[in-house]
């Protein structure tokens, strides 16, 4: 063992001596000797945890704490997204049913049975999506909007649409 490293060895006892185990540490981990490698480990059994170590892992708890929290806000912005969007989609439901029993009620009342009914509902559900459409004319809409499949001469031609009045639903 040369002199200097007695010297830093007998730096190193006073530093631990006097509790001044950081700065002891750093000076052992300078020494290349099987005897600082020994301090070094007795020096972990006195104080475990250096401060740097405790901080790292103090940092990465606070990583891995920071990801979880953003994990579980993008998923529950995501769950409620889907409730906004279901909700949304159950009221749209709810306004076609309302419209459909609308028309099957106007077509009753109009004393509409069998496939005259159905070809009423029909031309009534198309008058609605007519009307909601601003940019042409409600004949040019319908003539658009009611199935092929129903003849012309089965189309009922007493109904004078222009005399329907507006359908504004319920609010919910």
């Amino acid at each position: 063992m040369t002199e200097n490293i007695k010297r830093q060895l007998a730096k190193a006892k006073k530093l631990i001596q006097s509790r001044q185990y950081a700065k002891a540490r750093e000076l052992l981990w300078c020494i290349d000797h099987p005897t600082a490698t020994k301090w070094l480990i007795k020096l972990d059994e006195i104080d475990p945890q250096p401060k740097a170590k405790a901080k790292a892992k103090s940092r990465s708890q606070q990583i891995k704490i920071g990801l979880l929290v953003g994990g579980l806000l993008i998923i529950g912005a995501f769950l409620v997204f889907l409730v906004v969007e279901n909700r949304m989609v159950e009221s749209r439901v709810d306004a076609v049913i309302q419209v459909r029993e609308e028309a099957n009620q106007f077509c009753r009342d109009a004393g509409f049975t069998g496939t005259r009914h159905g070809d009423c509902v029909e031309r009534r559900l198309a008058y609605f999506r007519c009307e909601a459409q601003t940019d042409e004319d409600i004949e040019s809409c319908l003539a658009r909007e009611l199935p092929t499949t129903i003849p012309p001469t089965a189309r009922p031609t007493e109904l004078d649409f222009n005399d329907f009045p507006t359908f504004t639903p319920t609010p919910q």
